[in-house]
């Protein structure tokens, strides 16, 4: 928390300006300063002992925000200096936030004060703004100083949160039409349409309707979008490094951790004409220099964001969005101009909702009229506003609001007036309440983006019937919403009304004991989870935790932060197999650097010594499982070995199989030959616990290992076991595993329709169920047996179908089969020499990342090998395979995105 600052040490705030020439503004400036309880610094108070420079020096250097405020002159040039006062003022203010203010004049100003304008709109400031007359200025000052100090606070309070479900998903539904924003809508559409542009910020106060506004635009913009709309909500993080991951998790762009996840994303968005709808950016403004860098590489794509700020960033086109226009002050007694004005519409749209037979009277309409005038037009506050109608009149509401309302003020001197109205809607509803729901509310805030009823009634502290009747009570108070569509009751807060909640969290002194026990609660729910995601109801698990994975990251943040290292491996180690499942392995490495699985630097094994040997054995499972599908081979069999030892000396033989399933899965990966052992082992231990998955995964891939040895037919009953056991429990994870396996067996026997028709059935899974990045080998596979059959065209399609997947998310071994069977498919059409080169860049690859292939790869890539030399001689494939060993990756995908004509596979 920052320190108290006694009025001697009031935030102090510099004024530059000409002296004689600015002489109004500076008052106004003055003026509007002193209204908002700071210090106005400027240069002709007090006396002058010093020269003039060392003057303003020491005041600057003693001041916190620097306003300049510019006319027409450039100003005075003291002797021995080459620069004026003004602008060396300027350029002493570096550091300090700066609020930059240009009246606008008919005359021509200084060219040297041009210049330094020119140089001020290049760099960042808090703002830049333009002024006609003093009274604007005092205007425009008082409110940037005021959201400038709340942000800064904000900055400063705010926990961490996070995102919704790592899942595609439409529009959010809107809650009616959007009223009193037909120009904006247009005009709007038009400029995300423009050909020159393509990054616009909606900017604005909070509760302006910045988010309704984009959504009703991108809606109506879908047509011209073929590749889809993408909607982002940000609102509830704060860490600027999670604005890729959110992006990818939202748009469901699997993220496999083999690479940078912007190199993911520029690949993924590069090729697709789509709109990205980024919501509530002002909580990560030091993101948006990334966000202009995806936008910059990917020209396909339109970036629409909503933001309380600018982004201030290079092509960015702002659209400021002001809120509704409200009635003239009372009296009013026309009550058919009232029902035109926009704020009256929407709080009538919204109070029908809750009070279908609302009589529109003279006497209510007016009231109507006024509450919205008080509440400035920001439409969140009508709506909370119009809620109220169920239980009171418009007119016992106006006298309500009238207490709140000049409470909360005098009470928030520093914020923007709009932030006090909205303030006093949400406390206002607060006030409603009796004080057990109070206290529930502001429990409830610890959840971050919502919680079950389960999580209500464990963090509320109240009996279970209470906590529902409770929560019924917020729900219609407006300040607790329940989410639709969902198959089990799910409640969410607004972000301005969670805030409200956590400051009086605060204020009643449970915020420490309210984290711990949503720590505890969420703890808990992951460690039910892992047993289960080894199971078919992992299906229901997993999206229960897509829902619950902001509020699982927090208790997981939490524990670090309290030094219960222990409980934060518990968490990580259960996440493992969802993540590998949902594409989530970059955010899986952070969080198992974060824990300090492998090593805590200066803590040694007094560290480990405080884990437990099965949380330390399961964490290390989830680690080496997490690093196998990364591809980094060499870490995952370290991780998985030592899992493998960890159990063994616990006795715990079920996990031991599940550890071996995937040591020796790995192994094969790596070219090492006790493969066999190991799956044997896991096989027989999973026999003893009747454990579907370690028989399924182990039996699977021992078909590999039998393939190797050219045993087939041991392969095919090993697989079809499997696959049997798989139908038999409903089991669609492993039942799709099982599947690729099977086509891959028939691959290798060329009896290529059967293979096919496996490879059909586990991408017909995979239109239910995530399968991650190996969905690309159904297409790869299927792409080898179309071109078997003749059909050259098909297998191209299923070919780039893999390899763009492999592009997408950086698993090399996707890339590696999608350069081979491309290399089949133009070799097919008789280009010999794209096809050596090809498969050079494919051996390139192979050598590099030390993968060896597996069977179906290795027929493929023996057909290609045995093709080229039966039409060529050694020399001659030396030399045209040369040329694509130097590849890069990225080149190499291009050539075989490309058909020999040129034209874009």
């Amino acid at each position: 928390m920052g320190m108290i600052r006694t009025p001697d040490q009031r935030l102090r705030v510099f004024i530059s300006s000409t002296i004689k020439e600015m002489a109004a503004e500076r008052k106004a400036a003055r003026e509007a300063v002193a209204t908002l309880h700071l210090t106005p610094v400027y240069f002709e108070m007090g006396a002058r002992p010093h020269p003039p420079r060392e003057l303003y020096k020491a005041y600057l250097e003693q001041s916190h925000i620097f306003v300049g405020i510019y006319g027409a002159s450039y100003g005075w040039i003291g002797p021995g200096m080459e620069i004026s006062g003004l602008e060396d003022e300027y350029r002493l203010s570096a550091g300090k936030p700066r609020l930059i203010y240009v009246k606008k004049t008919a005359g021509d100003r200084d060219e040297r004060l041009k210049k330094l304008l020119a140089d001020m709109e290049t760099q960042h400031a808090s703002c830049y703004q333009y002024f006609s007359q003093p009274e604007e200025l005092a205007g425009l000052l008082a409110n940037d100083l005021a959201i400038f100090l709340s942000e800064q606070i904000q900055a400063g309070l705010e926990p961490t949160r996070e995102e919704p479900p790592p899942v595609p998903s439409p529009l959010p539904a809107l809650p009616g039409r959007l009223i009193g924003r037909d120009q904006e809508l247009t005009e709007l559409c038009q400029l995300l349409l423009a050909d020159d542009v393509r990054f616009v910020s909606i900017t604005g106060t909070g509760g302006t309707g910045k988010t309704h506004l984009a959504i009703e635009a991108a809606s109506r913009l879908e047509p011209h979008f073929p590749n889809g709309i993408h909607f982002v909500t940000l609102g509830t993080l704060r860490d600027p490094e999670e604005l890729f991951p959110s992006i990818a998790r939202q748009t469901g762009i699997f993220d496999s951790g083999m690479q940078p996840l912007q190199e993911t994303l520029v690949r993924h968005f590069t090729r697709h004409k789509s709109l990205l709808l980024l919501d509530n950016f002002e909580h990560i403004l030091p993101a948006a220099p990334a966000l202009a860098g995806l936008s910059h590489h990917c020209p396909d794509l339109k970036v629409l964001v909503t933001s309380r700020a600018p982004l201030h960033v290079r092509g960015e086109q702002l659209f400021p969005l002001s809120s509704l226009p409200v009635p003239a002050p009372a009296p009013v007694s026309d009550t058919q101009s009232l029902l035109g004005v926009p704020s009256v519409q929407l709080f009538i749209q919204r109070a029908r909702e809750v009070h279908p037979a609302l009589p529109l009277d003279p006497e209510n309409v007016k009231a109507i009229g006024e509450i919205c005038r008080r509440l400035d037009g920001l439409p969140l506050a009508i709506e909370l506003a119009a809620h109220r109608t169920r239980i009171l009149t418009p007119s016992a509401m106006l006298r309500r609001m009238d207490r709140v309302l000049d409470t909360l003020r005098h009470g928030q001197q520093d914020m923007p007036e709009r932030h006090q109205t909205l303030r006093a809607a949400i406390a206002w509803s607060y006030q409603l309440l009796d004080e057990e729901t109070r206290r529930m509310f502001a429990r409830l805030a610890v959840c971050n983006g919502g919680w079950s009823l389960e999580a209500a009634e464990a963090l509320a502290g109240e009996p279970a019937g209470d906590t529902i009747t409770r929560l019924e009570a917020l729900v219609d108070q407006g300040l607790v919403q329940t989410l639709p569509n969902t198959a089990e009751p799910y409640f969410t807060m607004f972000l301005a009304i969670r805030e409200f909640a956590l400051e009086e969290l605060e204020r009643i002194g449970e915020n420490d004991t309210q984290r711990d026990a949503h720590a505890r609660y969420y703890t808990a729910f992951v460690r039910e989870m892992e047993p289960n995601s080894w199971k078919p109801q992992r299906v229901l698990w997993f999206s229960r935790v897509q829902r619950e994975y902001a509020n699982i990251r927090d208790a997981f943040s939490f524990l670090l932060e309290k030094g219960d290292n222990q409980a934060a491996w518990r968490v990580a180690a259960s996440m493992g197999l969802y993540w590998i499942t949902m594409g989530k392995l970059s955010e899986a490495i952070q969080w198992i650097n974060d824990a300090g699985i492998h090593s805590r630097p200066g803590e040694g094994d007094d560290f480990l010594t405080g884990i437990d040997p099965e949380v330390r054995a399961a964490a290390f499972r989830t680690s080496g499982m997490v690093h196998f599908f990364s591809a980094d081979f060499a870490k995952a069999l370290e991780d998985l070995q030592e899992s493998v030892r960890l159990f063994s000396d616990a006795g715990d033989e079920l996990n031991m199989a599940r550890s071996l399933s995937y040591y020796a899965v790995v192994s094969i990966s790596a070219g090492n030959q006790k493969a066999s052992d190991c799956f044997q082992q896991a096989i027989r231990l999973g026999q003893r616990y009747d454990d579907t998955y370690s028989i399924v995964v182990s039996s699977t891939f021992q078909s590999e290992v039998m393939l190797a040895c050219r045993d087939t037919q041991h392969a095919l009953e090993l697989v079809m076991e499997a696959l049997d056991r798989c139908r038999q429990e409903g089991d669609l994870f492993l039942l799709a595993m099982v599947l690729l396996q099977a086509g891959n067996i028939y691959l290798t026997l060329s009896e290529y329709q059967i293979a096919a028709e496996y490879y059909q059935e586990g991408l017909d899974i995979h239109k239910a169920f995530p399968l991650g990045p190996s969905v690309g080998w159904f297409y790869m596979g299927m792409g080898f047996c179309r071109l078997m059959e003749g059909d050259i065209n098909e297998g191209r399609t299923q070919f780039c179908q893999g390899l763009e997947i492999g592009r997408e998310s950086g698993d090399l071994s996707d890339i590696i089969g999608g350069l081979i069977g491309m290399g089949c498919t133009v070799f097919s059409e008789g280009d010999a020499t794209k096809a050596a080169r090809l498969l050079g860049a494919a051996e390139t690859l192979i050598q590099k990342s030390g993968y060896k292939l597996w069977c179906s790869t290795a027929v493929m890539y023996e057909w290609l090998r045995q093709a080229l030399k039966k039409a060529h001689d050694q020399a001659w494939m030396d030399k045209e395979s040369d040329p694509g060993k130097r590849w890069t990756t990225e080149r190499a995908m291009e050539e075989a995105f490309f058909m020999p004509s040129g034209e874009p596979a």
